[in-house]
């Protein structure tokens, strides 16, 4: 009877103190948990941030690259200019079917 007295004593004594111990690991994990996830967030603004610079550098490589082929190549015909010519020789080429066409 007494043994049961001690054990029932020693739970209702070791429960709050099992309690006490896991919010106190708990607020040491959540405060771990915190200053890893802060750490994060810093390292994913900076690699935005290196991102964006890098898309920055590219877009003026890309519009260098564009200047440097547009002044390097001769003009190129507009798309009206070249469906002019286009028809032209086409006509040309007819003309000359037809004249080659009626020679005897």
């Amino acid at each position: 009877m007494e043994t049961i007295v001690a054990l029932i004593g020693g739970c209702l004594l070791g429960i709050p103190v099992i309690a006490i111990i896991a919010l106190v690991r708990s607020g040491n994990t959540r405060r771990m948990l915190d200053e890893l996830s802060q750490d994060y967030r810093e390292k994913l603004v900076d690699l935005n941030g290196e991102i964006a610079s890098l898309h920055r550098e590219l877009n003026e490589v890309s519009q260098r690259a564009d200047r440097a082929i547009a002044a390097s190549s001769p003009a190129l015909p507009t798309v009206a200019e070249a469906s002019i010519h286009e028809y032209q020789s086409c006509v040309n080429c007819a003309a000359r079917a037809r004249s080659a066409w009626w020679l005897p």
